[in-house]
C-alpha cells in the first residue's frame, strides 16, 4: 500500500553508528535460534529500503543493503560468513549530509556503485565507501503542453520532479524515475509522471541529457530487459481509504528504446495497484513477474508478445484479500518464483514448472498483521526487498540462496529455497486454465490464414552476438517476408 511505500522510503527509526573516515554502519548477527528461525543479521535501520548482490566477481559474497536511517547509506554484508558479519572487503558508503534519504542500489563494478535518494544521485566507490559525485535529481524540467494531471487537470509545464522511486543503468545511462504526486493524501492526485536521463562521461562526469514522460502516472520500479529495453513500471495513483490502498488510475508497463529513449510499446495492467518494484525478469526476457501494493497477487507478462498472461482477472494468488507484495524475484534457473508479503511477513515460493504453478508454505520471517500471545503489539514485521544469490548452491557457495529484508525491526534474514515446505495446487475452483490466447494469424496468400508464417511467439533464445532486430519484436517476423524491392533485400528480420 502506498502508506508502506511513505514509510518504507522515507523513515528510519533506529539510530546508525559511524565513525570517522572509511566507516562502515553498524550492525549484528541475531543468531540462529531454534530450527524454525531463520539466520538473520540485525541492522541498526528500520525499514531498510533495498540490497543488491552483484553477479560479479569477487563480490557474489556481499549483499549491500541499503540503510534509511540517519547517518544512512549502504552496508556491505558478507553472506559466507557463519554467523554473517559486516565485510572485510568492502566499506559500502555513509550518505554524506544534505544528500537525501536511500531508496534503490546498484552497484555496476567493485569500484562504482549508484544509490538514489530522495533528492540525489550518488555515486560511490563500494570497496573503499568514497563518494565520488551527488547529483540533482529534483531540478525543474519542462514538459509539453496539453498534458493532465491524474484528476484531469492541465498539468503545468514547469514541472519539478518528486518522489524518486526507481533507478535503472544502461551502458553509459542512469534513470531515474519520479512519481511526482501533488497530493498524496485522499484524493491523491499526481503530476504526469517522469523517467529522467543522466549520462555518465568518461571522467565519471554525471548529467542529465532528457525526459520520458510515462504513458501511465505514478512511475515506480524500472527494471532493464535483454540489455537494451527499460521497463517502467507505471503503478498508478493510489488512494489509502479505511487503512486500505485503492488505485484511482491503471496501472500498466512501459518498454523504452534506451538508445532514442522512445516508448516503444505500453501495456495494460488494470486497476492493480502494480507493487513499487521492477519485473522480475526471465533469463530471456520473455516474461515478467510484477506485483500488487493492494492485494496479495502477482501478475505474468509475456513480453515477447507484449500482453498479460497472468493479470487482474486470473493472477497468481499470494495470500487472500489485502496486502502489499513488497518484492518478487526468481530462482536462479527460472523454475522459482518468490513474493514477498509485507502483511504476512513472509515469503512465498511458487514453483513455475508446474501448469498451473502451486504456491509453497511461506517461509516466515516476522510476525504478521495481528494481536497474538507472540506479538502482543499486533505489528506485523513486513517482509521487503530480496536478492536472490547468484551462481549455484553447492557448487559456487554453500548456505543460503535468498535473502529478504525485514521492515521492523530491520533484518537480513537468509533463507536456503530447497528447504521449501510442500507445494500445493490451489482449490479446484482456483485452477487457471492456462490457454494463453494469441493474436489472430497475419492474413497472405489471398486471405489464407494457413500460409505457413509465423503467427505468435512463443519464445526467444538468442545465442552470441544474436538479436539483431528485437527492439520491433513480435511484428518485425510475424506474417509474409518483407523485402526492400523487386531484387533487393530487406532488413525486416530477426
Amino acid at each position: 500500500m502506498h502508506r508502506y511505500f511513505a514509510t518504507i522510503v522515507a523513515i528510519g527509526a533506529a539510530v546508525i553508528f559511524a565513525g570517522c573516515g572509511h566507516s562502515q554502519l553498524m550492525g549484528s548477527w541475531s543468531g540462529e535460534g531454534d530450527e524454525s528461525t531463520l539466520p538473520s543479521f540485525a541492522l541498526a535501520s528500520d525499514f531498510p529500503a533495498d540490497i543488491v548482490i552483484p553477479d560479479i566477481e569477487g563480490m557474489r559474497s556481499t549483499a549491500f543493503v541499503v540503510s534509511t536511517s540517519d547517518p544512512a547509506g549502504v552496508l556491505a554484508i558478507d553472506i559466507d560468513a557463519n554467523p554473517m558479519q559486516l565485510s572485510n572487503i568492502f566499506s559500502g558508503m555513509t550518505c554524506p549530509p544534505g544528500s537525501g534519504i536511500p531508496a534503490k542500489l546498484i552497484i555496476a563494478a567493485g569500484n562504482q556503485g549508484y544509490l538514489l535518494t530522495s533528492n540525489s544521485i550518488i555515486s560511490f566507490d563500494p570497496t573503499t565507501g568514497d563518494v565520488y559525485r551527488i547529483v540533482d535529481v529534483l531540478e525543474s524540467i519542462q514538459i509539453d503542453e496539453g498534458l493532465a494531471n491524474s484528476d484531469g487537470t492541465p498539468a503545468d509545464t514547469a514541472l519539478t520532479p518528486s518522489y524518486p522511486a526507481g533507478l535503472a543503468h544502461v551502458d553509459d545511462k542512469l534513470f531515474v524515475s519520479t512519481a511526482n504526486y501533488l497530493n498524496t493524501q485522499e484524493p491523491a492526485v499526481a503530476a504526469p509522471g517522469t523517467v529522467q536521463v543522466f549520462q555518465i562521461d568518461n571522467d565519471g562526469a554525471i548529467w542529465r541529457i532528457g525526459c520520458i514522460i510515462t504513458t501511465g502516472y505514478n512511475p515506480t520500479g524500472l527494471s532493464v530487459r535483454n540489455g537494451s529495453e527499460l521497463l517502467i513500471t507505471n503503478s498508478g495513483v493510489i488512494d489509502i481509504i479505511d487503512a486500505k490502498g485503492v488505485s484511482q488510475t491503471p496501472s500498466s508497463i512501459d518498454i523504452v528504446d534506451t538508445e532514442t529513449l522512445s516508448i516503444t510499446a505500453n501495456i495494460p495492467l488494470g486497476l492493480i495497484a502494480a507493487s513499487f518494484h521492477g519485473l522480475a525478469l526471465t533469463h530471456d526476457g520473455s516474461r515478467g513477474f510484477i506485483g500488487s501494493a493492494t492485494y496479495g497477487q502477482v501478475y505474468e507478462i509475456d513480453l515477447i508478445n507484449r500482453q498479460v498472461l497472468r493479470g487482474i482477472d486470473n493472477p497468481h494468488i499470494v495470500t487472500d484479500g489485502n496486502d502489499f507484495i513488497s518484492d518478487v524475484d526468481l530462482s536462479v534457473d527460472n523454475e522459482f518464483l518468490f513474493a514477498a508479503s509485507f502483511e504476512q511477513s513472509s515469503v512465498y515460493p511458487f514453483d513455475l514448472s508446474q501448469i498451473p504453478p502451486m504456491r509453497g508454505d511461506g517461509f516466515v520471517v516476522g510476525y504478521p498483521s495481528g494481536v497474538t500471545e507472540e506479538n502482543p503489539s499486533g505489528a506485523n514485521t513486513g517482509a521487503g526487498p530480496m536478492a536472490v544469490r547468484p551462481g549455484s548452491r553447492g557448487i559456487d557457495y554453500q548456505g543460503a540462496d535468498l535473502f529478504v529484508l525485514t521492515g521492523y525491526p530491520g533484518t537480513l534474514a537468509a533463507i536456503t529455497t530447497d528447504a521449501a515446505a510442500q507445494f500445493v495446487p490451489p482449490p479446484n475452483d482456483e485452477v487457471i486454465d492456462d490457454d494463453t490466447s494469441v493474436p489472430d494469424p497475419p492474413v497472405g496468400n489471398n486471405g489464407d490464414p494457413c500460409q505457413g508464417f509465423a503467427q505468435a511467439i512463443h519464445l526467444v533464445d538468442y545465442g552470441d552476438s544474436a538479436g539483431f532486430g528485437q527492439a520491433s519484436l513480435p511484428h518485425v517476423v510475424l506474417g509474409p517476408p518483407q523485402g526492400g524491392g523487386e531484387l533487393v533485400g530487406g532488413l525486416h528480420v530477426l
